[in-house]
């Protein structure tokens, strides 16, 4: 897309300090583009499993049975190979939504290589090779957290400081 025949210029980006005893890391993060949480979701990146279902028991450990006699059933969201792989999801798309948010940082490399292709094993084996990266960097869980939190304010900080200068104008 252009406006008036030109490329439109690309968003802001802003820093992020990550403090090490007497050393400070400088990241430049940007806002995710337009659309890419569509496009996670059709690389694959966005598939959590569905909780398995197990049989309705009373506290004595009776099964429910409802008036036809049948077994009630339900999702077992406590299981723990369901949390586990949800949890697996949530750590690929972590990894490709902080590298995303790094990416026009020119200080930050990555071993992994993004896929040039659209096929969801290629994109869940790049995810897996940045959260293994980004785990041995030493970043903790809550700076990667909070990294991407401050890259998807960019936008509605700046917005909102339109809309206030616009409204203190009038």
């Amino acid at each position: 897309m252009k406006f008036k025949g030109q490329k439109i210029k690309s968003s802001e980006s802003k820093t992020y300090q990550v403090h090490r005893g007497e050393d400070t890391y400088e990241f430049t993060i940007s806002p995710l583009p337009f659309g890419w949480n569509r496009r996670m979701g059709l690389l694959g990146m966005l598939d959590y499993p569905s909780p398995p279902l197990k049989s309705v028991r009373l506290a004595n450990g009776q099964i429910v049975k409802d008036k036809d006699g049948k077994l009630e059933i339900r999702e077992d969201f406590s299981d723990p190979t369901y949390l586990a792989e949800c949890n697996q999801v949530a750590r690929l798309l972590t990894a490709v939504k902080l590298a995303t948010v790094l990416r026009n940082d020119t200080n930050v490399s990555w071993e992994a290589v993004e896929p040039t292709s659209n096929e969801k094993t290629a994109w869940k084996a790049y995810g897996a090779a940045l959260a293994d990266e980004i785990e041995a960097s030493s970043l903790e869980e809550w700076e990667v957290a909070d990294m991407i939190s401050a890259a998807e304010s960019i936008q509605s900080s700046t917005d909102l400081t339109e809309r206030t200068d616009d409204f203190l104008d009038q």
